[in-house]
């Protein structure tokens, strides 16, 4: 009971830019409770997506300063999304580990569509990629998992 409120109040916090720092923290307290929950590190990944979010609006808004800030913000992500595949089974997924799957497969689509405006390189992108590919499960997985065509 005490992860899901702190998972729905992190859900709130990653909407404030000004707590994103709070929800960070909180996600860590979570991780520290039991180092093998993906939540925590699912948490700190959205919060860092979101933030990654928030300042591609600022370049979009004429800010010139936040694109400096992509990369690294995009990084840390990366960073929170593994952490959290390393506690999941690639061969094997368990229906807790979807999150995980899916959204680092949009988090590397989301590096792959904006490659140019963070300054990847080719090798860079070309790891992000193949990095995606090794984590996404099959879509065969998936409809053994849940039982659904889609």
């Amino acid at each position: 009971m005490i992860i899901s409120k702190a998972v729905q109040a992190i859900e709130m916090l990653k909407q404030i830019p000004l707590l994103h720092g709070a929800g960070l923290d909180l996600a860590q307290q979570l991780g520290r409770l039991d180092n093998k929950l993906t939540y925590p590190l699912v948490m700190e990944g959205r919060i860092q997506m979101q933030a990654l979010k928030y300042q591609f609006l600022r370049i979009e808004s004429g800010d010139r300063s936040a694109r400096e800030n992509m990369a690294p913000v995009y990084n840390l992500a990366v960073v929170a999304y593994r952490k959290a595949l390393k506690l999941t089974s690639k061969t094997t997924p368990k229906k807790s580990d979807i999150p995980v799957l899916t959204e680092f497969g949009n988090l590397t689509h989301y590096g792959f569509i904006h490659r140019d405006l963070m300054r990847f390189t080719e090798d860079g992108v070309m790891n992000l990629v193949k990095l995606g590919r090794k984590f996404c499960p099959t879509p065969k997985t998936f409809r053994e998992l849940t039982g659904s065509v889609e």
